[in-house]
């Protein structure tokens, strides 16, 4: 394994005391350096954990100008990763609810379920923007968009109604909430954010309806028909297609099928959520089409928030670095009633140009009707300039780590499938949560590329913070992209 060199290492212990120090023989160091996507785990020499900000500002300059590999993370599914050092956000988890404005300042190092259940302890009934899944991270999820159930009403987590300013620490070790600055609200080191809370619905109707394969004509015209209703920002659902796979059989557990006598192999569902209620959610203008396709299976249940809601989908933490994966998040305007069977035969395609490809095959698709995307007055607001489209779809290729499956099938087969399902396809139809070096940034950020860069030259003039969604300087080579 990869070592520090003894100036490095005497630096560093310098800064922080030994118990904010992880080595390999940590307890704490596989569960601080673990990443979603296998492949993307360097295995650091060390985690790093500093328990307050004056620290933090000591680190920062000296890993900066240090010529160290390094990486930060808060909760890992960015897959951050690092040779040398992984500077873990874990002990920034302050919490403090303002009765007076009904806004919360927040550590960047909690996830979303950290925050949901001190939010409800504090200002029972009240929301903010979170993503949908408890184990994720608020600092890198936020700063990617912040994809949410109530996205629909509110928009993106790190839109600037929701997201009122952030403290960050800079490259020189100066910490300041970056409105005093407003450019950094594009470009951040995030210790705390601020953010907006709502009031929201008490009664939920969530959760799964898996259908056997048989079904799926019927599924793919529902989701279309659904797709195209007057928006209803308090009712939303995913569609899901993934192969099934013993190594790891509970990858779709919640899209298995009830017909014993299945044999295709794959495993198809949808997930929804209506923030009217039970009857509501089973009423014409609710899922009533789904829970009458044949074959459906109900495994849907009536929570009290938004914290339970996405509990429903928190039982799959354990997948978390299993599987090498590459992921994209394309956009989607029209659902046609073939969109779904489309995903379909692309999830079957994998498997037979490569078995190997099967087990990390996953569609899914996010239909958000509604805000998520609108919230903004301008593509200004926010580094993305947002898009007019109203839909996501979630494209995950990949293989067990042990597969020798190489990386350039796996990432070759995740570019051409949007040009497959969808009916038009360009390169700048992503949303920026996930990006691989095959994506075209400047496509994806748009009017907005231009002073992106002009900002990462300014507050990163080395490329130092070169993880997640990396934005090369001005006159810097492209990676490649498709």
């Amino acid at each position: 394994m990869h070592t520090l060199p003894q100036k490095a290492r005497d630096a560093i212990a310098n800064i922080l005391p030994s118990d904010e120090i992880l080595e390999p023989s940590s307890e704490l160091y596989a569960k601080e350096s673990k990443t979603w996507a296998a492949q993307k785990q360097k295995h650091p020499a060390v985690v790093v954990r500093p328990g307050n900000t004056e620290r933090l500002q000591k680190l920062v300059p000296y890993l900066y100008d240090s010529g160290l590999d390094f990486a930060i993370r808060c909760g890992g599914i960015g897959s951050s990763s690092a040779e040398d050092v992984v500077l873990s956000m874990k002990q920034f988890d302050s919490f403090k609810y303002n009765q007076e404005d009904r806004t919360v300042v927040v550590g960047a190092g909690q996830t979303w379920g950290d925050i949901e259940r001190k939010l409800e302890e504090a200002a029972p009934g009240r929301i903010v923007v979170s993503t949908r899944v408890p184990w994720v991270g608020v600092g890198g999820s936020t700063l990617s968009g912040g994809l949410s159930w109530v996205g629909t009403q509110f928009g993106l987590a790190a839109d600037p109604q929701n997201m009122l300013d952030v403290e960050i620490v800079l490259r020189d070790g100066r910490k300041l909430w970056a409105s005093s600055e407003p450019d950094l609200l594009w470009a951040l080191l995030v210790t705390a954010f601020h953010f907006r809370t709502y009031p929201y619905s008490t009664s939920i109707l969530s959760g799964y309806i898996s259908f056997p394969p048989s079904s799926l004509e019927a599924v793919s015209h529902g989701v279309s028909a659904h797709a195209a209703r007057p928006v209803d920002p308090l009712v939303s659902f995913h569609c899901l297609i993934a192969i099934v796979d013993e190594k790891l059989p509970s990858q779709s557990s919640w899209t298995e099928s009830a017909d014993q006598s299945d044999s295709s192999g794959i495993n198809v569902g949808i997930f929804i959520f209506d923030a009217r209620g039970e009857e509501h959610g089973r009423s014409e203008q609710g899922f009533k089409w789904a829970f009458d396709i044949a074959g459906a299976v109900d495994k849907t249940t009536v929570v009290n928030s938004l914290r339970e809601v996405n509990e429903l989908q928190g039982g799959n933490q354990h997948l978390v670095g299993v599987m090498n994966s590459y992921g994209n998040a394309c956009l989607a305007s029209e659902i046609d009633p073939e969109f779904v069977l489309r995903g379909k035969n692309w999830v079957e395609s994998m498997a037979k140009m490569d078995s190997r490809l099967g087990p990390g095959t996953l569609f899914l698709l996010e239909v958000m009707p509604g805000d998520s995307f609108h919230a903004t007055s301008g593509p200004e607001e926010t580094a993305w300039p947002h898009s007019s489209v109203c839909h996501v779809l979630q494209l995950l290729t990949g293989s067990h780590p042990d597969s020798s499956c190489p990386e350039e099938l796996a990432t070759h087969a995740m570019a051409m499938a949007p040009y497959v399902i969808k009916k038009s396809h360009s390169k700048a139809d992503f949303f920026p949560n996930f990006l691989e070096s095959l994506n075209d940034r400047s496509a994806i950020f748009g009017v907005n590329y231009p002073k992106l860069q002009q900002i990462k030259k300014k507050y990163d003039p080395k490329a130092r913070f070169n993880k997640g969604s990396w934005i090369p300087l001005p006159g810097e080579a492209p990676r490649s992209h498709i």
